[in-house]
């Protein structure tokens, strides 16, 4: 595609192979994609990392607490990632929207 655009916009002919060398040449080198929760912004996630979760750390503390985790077991709504090109230093990120269709547990009866 990035072959058919540049012959399309610039009138000029590369191999396939040689823009993938080109495009790396240039800053931006060929590497897999990230999911980003699109619902969940970054400021967010900053201020429960360096506020919340110290604050229920200490109070766990205090009162000799155990704290424990939970997950869902959920079928994602999004598709597999692949390779793209990005600029060096940049991960490409895909924005889903976090939502989950069915959810399931496990309790163990005492």
């Amino acid at each position: 595609m990035i072959t058919d655009l540049i012959k399309l916009r610039f009138k000029v002919d590369y191999n396939p192979r040689y823009v993938c060398h080109l495009l790396k040449n240039l800053g931006f080198p060929f590497q897999k994609a990230r999911f980003s929760a699109d619902h969940l912004g970054d400021q967010e996630a900053i201020i429960w990392l360096e506020e919340t979760w110290p604050q229920i750390l200490r109070l766990a503390q205090e009162e000799q607490a155990v704290i424990l985790f939970e997950d869902e077991a959920s079928f994602a709504q999004w598709g597999s990632l692949s390779y793209t090109w990005a600029p060096i230093g940049v991960q490409p990120t895909v924005k889903t929207s976090g939502i989950r269709v069915v959810f399931g547990g496990l309790c163990q009866s005492r």
